[in-house]
């Protein structure tokens, strides 16, 4: 209506076959020497594989952006050069407290917190080599200064100045594992706290033990002369009798509190295997009589003897018998045996005939 020229008009036909076909058109409008305009002259194309190519990367990239912007973990791109932000999705934007996407790409301040210049330096040059960085644990800052922990995974695009880097909060997982090692920290020390106070305590009360067992036995035997009346014998006995287990006791609170600590120390000396079994086994018996079971020694190796210390072996062979005794069936027999390996090591064996223990 103007007749003007025109450029590059695109329009779509149909063919006879159904299908569009794309046209554009350049056209310049015509006059007769008395200025009636006579029509255009122009040239056409046909456009429609490029069309169609236009047409295929435009539905590309909204499906594309749709995926983008509906996944439920963050994405963020960022320049390689200066780490600037080229795009991120909602999820990425709320992840890191901005109200949406828009407010994010406007307002967005320096995220990643790096611990130094060279660890970033050694992310980019491993991302470069491999082309991908998977699995690294990051610090970002949140809109109001906070810092959020991300797991995230970074595709490097060669050729390009960007990263693509997914990721997904887990602040609240590290702080879960800041509280459980606080806790095992505060767990550790009120260990060594009641280890402490066991050691201390224990050596303070076997001072006064010792004076009390040692005068008790001086009563006993009557060393300056009689005591007068025999029940005083009698109870001087008691108190001996009950000052030496309570003296053990405090021993056994002792030995755990060293344990704990790590300091035990061993006593070392030779000694045969044979007497310290029945030991053991006599003290045990009569408990082993009341329930119907009987404790059988098979005969160890003659002659056998071991380098450790005595009294800490006992105590271990005293307590797999006592729960032998508790646990096994009543009129049921508990065997202790010996045996030498290969190797020349001794082994201990307790066998009863309770219910045993699951794996």
């Amino acid at each position: 209506e103007r007749r003007e020229t025109f450029n590059n008009v695109e329009y779509a036909v149909r063919t006879k076959e159904g299908g569009p076909k794309y046209l554009s058109l350049n056209g310049m409008p015509v006059f007769a020497a008395d200025g009636t305009f006579l029509g255009y002259r122009g040239t056409g194309s046909n456009i429609t594989e490029k069309q169609q190519a236009q047409n295929a990367q435009r539905e590309s990239e909204e499906k594309y952006r749709s995926i983008f912007d509906a996944a439920q973990v963050g994405i963020l791109r960022t320049r390689l050069s200066d780490g600037a932000v080229i795009d991120a999705n909602e999820r990425q934007a709320l992840m890191l407290g901005y109200k949406n996407r828009e407010d994010f790409l406007t307002n967005y301040d320096p995220l990643i917190h790096w611990s130094s210049p060279e660890a970033r330096d050694e992310w980019i040059r491993n991302g470069q080599a491999l082309g991908y960085v998977q699995d690294r644990t990051v610090e970002m800052k949140q809109r109001d200064g906070s810092m959020v922990w991300l797991h995230t995974s970074a595709t490097f695009h060669p050729g390009i100045d960007c990263i693509d880097i997914v990721s997904i909060d887990i602040t609240e997982t590290k702080h879960h594992e800041a509280a459980i090692i606080a806790a095992r920290e505060e767990a550790d020390y009120a260990n060594r706290t009641k280890s402490e106070f066991l050691a201390h305590f224990s050596h303070e009360l076997r001072t006064p033990l010792n004076a009390i067992i040692g005068f008790s036995e001086m009563m006993q035997h009557e060393i300056y002369g009689p005591l007068g009346n025999e029940r005083y014998i009698e109870y001087a006995g008691d108190i001996h009798h009950s000052g030496g287990l309570l003296l053990a006791l405090i021993s056994d609170i002792l030995d755990l509190s060293r344990i704990e600590a790590g300091q035990l120390e061993q006593n070392e000396e030779v000694f045969d295997v044979a007497p310290l079994l029945e030991d053991c086994a006599r003290l045990l018996r009569n408990r082993a009589e009341k329930k119907g079971v009987t404790i059988d020694l098979l005969p160890p190796v003659s002659g056998l003897r071991l380098c450790a210390d005595e009294r800490q072996i006992r105590q271990i062979l005293l307590n797999l018998l006592s729960n032998a005794v508790k646990f096994t069936r009543p009129d049921t027999v508990i065997t202790q045996e010996v045996e030498i390996d290969g190797n020349g090591d001794i082994h201990f064996h307790i066998r009863d005939r309770g219910t045993g223990m699951t794996a």
